[in-house]
């Protein structure tokens, strides 16, 4: 049982971290692209920087909207021989209680230090390698 209520909090974490990390990215995208100027649209430094500025700052937007979701996952796995939490809402308001809401955050800053350039290097990747292979497929 307790690896089953891991498997849901981890799958109810994922929708909506994918969710708001794609939708962000494209708000922070055309908000950069914006604040550039049309004077740097195609210009390849540019377009780098704004892909690993957005990828960064939708990776952190997404992480602290999930963010109580992930600490309750993390809190099931740690549960070793006793079941401290008997459920997703259970622990919800077993941590708003002993630990007052901010203790859905704990935590939050070292996640966001890693998960800043994680997301920052894929997307930045991701949108490096779609204009390589979209730019190759004109010519073949």
């Amino acid at each position: 049982m307790k690896k089953d209520l891991e498997h849901l909090v981890t799958i109810a974490h994922r929708l909506p971290y994918s969710s708001v990390n794609f939708y962000a990215y494209e708000c922070y995208k055309n908000l950069l692209r914006l604040l550039l100027g049309e004077k740097h649209r195609g210009n390849t430094g540019a377009d780098l920087f704004v892909h690993f500025v957005a990828g960064g700052l939708s990776g952190i937007t997404a992480a602290a909207a999930t963010y109580p979701l992930d600490l309750v996952r993390t809190r099931f796995a740690a549960q070793r021989s006793s079941t401290y939490y008997r459920g997703i809402s259970h622990a919800f308001t077993t941590i708003c209680r002993d630990e007052g809401f901010l203790g859905l955050y704990k935590g939050l800053g070292a996640t966001l230090l890693g998960v800043g350039p994680d997301i920052a290097i894929s997307f930045s990747v991701y949108e490096s390698l779609r204009s390589f292979w979209q730019s190759r497929s004109l010519f073949l």
